[in-house]
């Protein structure tokens, strides 16, 4: 939309499910009904559930090098990208580092019992029906998932990996679609 932050209509829309409709001679713009945003949404929901396959059989922390499109199972489909183009791509263009395999989220969550906090999640009504208390449930799970304890076990294969580097390297790191 041509001057999208200076028009009126479009800032008491902003953070709300919109109906938007292009025009010949402009555009019509409104907040949706709910069941619009639920009509919608329908139309785009595959017929059958889709959960992405988890190895958890993997339980070590792999440089990148070691991956590939095989690894995404165990190590998430980002991680196995990126292993991936470090094969045919210049070095400079993708950076080196590590997977990180999906047994440890899986152990974090069983070691701080996370997953009958996310079960109670989805088995809560308003979950579903609620955009607002949606939002908010799901804070509630990042502050869990934030203050929650890491085994030792699990630390003491972090920092290992972690005393691998330079004092003064910049560390990134990148979470897993498939866990969040």
């Amino acid at each position: 939309i041509k001057s999208a932050s200076t028009d009126a209509r479009l800032a008491p829309l902003m953070g709300k499910y919109v109906r938007f409709e292009p025009l010949p001679d402009g555009f019509d713009i409104r907040e949706a009904t709910q069941a619009e945003v639920d009509t919608h949404l329908e139309s785009l929901r595959p017929a059958e559930p889709q959960t992405p396959v988890r190895d958890l059989s993997k339980k070590t922390i792999l440089p990148l090098s070691s991956l590939g499109f095989a690894s995404a199972p165990a190590y998430g489909a980002k991680t196995s990208n990126v292993a991936e183009m470090r094969k045919f791509l210049p070095a400079a263009m993708v950076p080196d580092g590590y997977g990180v395999p999906f047994y440890f989220y899986d152990e974090f969550m069983k070691f701080n019992g996370f997953y009958d906090s996310v079960r109670n999640m989805l088995a809560d009504p308003l979950f579903t029906a609620d955009p607002l208390y949606r939002e908010s449930y799901l804070e509630y799970i990042r502050d869990l998932l934030r203050d929650g304890a890491v085994p030792q076990w699990m630390m003491d294969a972090i920092t290992a990996l972690q005393g691998q580097f330079a004092p003064s390297a910049h560390i990134r790191c990148s979470s897993s679609t498939n866990n969040e």
